[in-house]
């Protein structure tokens, strides 16, 4: 989803990162919109994981800005931006193993409501926490599964419970790094159905690989390399940009 109308809920502007001598974000502009499904492609060594360390909060630029919801989050760090709605998950899953997928998802959500570390809650918010918890696993498939360990869980199964966990800090804007990778085929379409299907209230941004999952999923991309913007357009757009088939897609989709 694109257009002026549509409220801007992240945005950087001159965003630019250096390690030492090395420039390895270069003046990077990004618009993600309510609603959007834009994808972060790139050859290895583009700069995407810096770029997304960057919005979170994990890194901070030598110049530029970073908004959420208008507000500028540049100096804040990652636990301010996650109030302020933003949520990641992770190319490696980081779960609990030994609890169960319901009581991972339990303490997202008590971390959201300030109640982590908390030795004695009531009945109404241990209440009010299950029930977020088990919406949150309904809502990406996983209530059959909520309370097996993790460890005995699939691999498709444990990257559901990470979108869950992001989901679980009801996020305005979720940051998504490679959420099939290394899920077996038998799973993957289960994994990418979900994604799929999450709500057009969420502005969500991926950074993947596989080409085809960008494709099928994306209405808005956009290519770094070397640490810069090098294209942003529609899926149609990009793949018949012959600077993008030179730098990383190699092979013309439309032949």
């Amino acid at each position: 989803m694109s257009g002026t109308g549509v409220p801007v809920l992240l945005s950087t502007t001159g965003l630019s990162m250096s390690f030492g001598p090395f420039q390895v974000i270069r003046g990077v502009d990004l618009a993600l919109r309510r609603g959007c499904r834009h994808a972060l492609i790139g050859p290895n060594g583009a700069g995407k994981t810096t770029l997304v360390n960057l919005l979170t909060g994990v890194l901070r630029p030598g110049r530029g800005t970073i908004a959420i919801g208008g507000k500028d989050v540049t100096r804040l760090s990652e636990r301010e931006r996650v109030r302020h709605g933003l949520a990641r998950t992770f190319q490696i899953n980081q779960l609990f193993r030994t609890l169960t997928a319901f009581e991972n998802v339990s303490l997202a959500v008590s971390r959201r409501l300030g109640r982590d570390g908390v030795l004695w809650r009531s009945r109404k918010a241990e209440r009010r926490t299950a029930a977020e918890a088990m919406g949150v696993l309904e809502r990406v498939g996983l209530t059959d599964d909520a309370f097996r360990p993790v460890r005995e869980l699939s691999y498709g199964s444990q990257r559901l419970l990470e979108i869950a966990l992001a989901l679980a800090m009801d996020p305005a804007i979720l940051l998504m790094d490679e959420p099939a990778a290394g899920v077996p085929l038998g799973e993957r379409d289960r994994v990418l159905d979900t994604v799929d299907a999450l709500g057009p209230e969420l502005a969500i941004l991926i950074i993947e690989h596989d080409m085809d999952l960008i494709f099928r999923f994306a209405s808005e991309i956009t290519v770094l390399v070397d640490g810069a913007v090098l294209r942003h357009g529609t899926p149609d757009e990009v793949a018949r940009d012959e600077r993008v088939r030179d730098a990383y897609l190699g092979v013309a989709r439309d032949g």
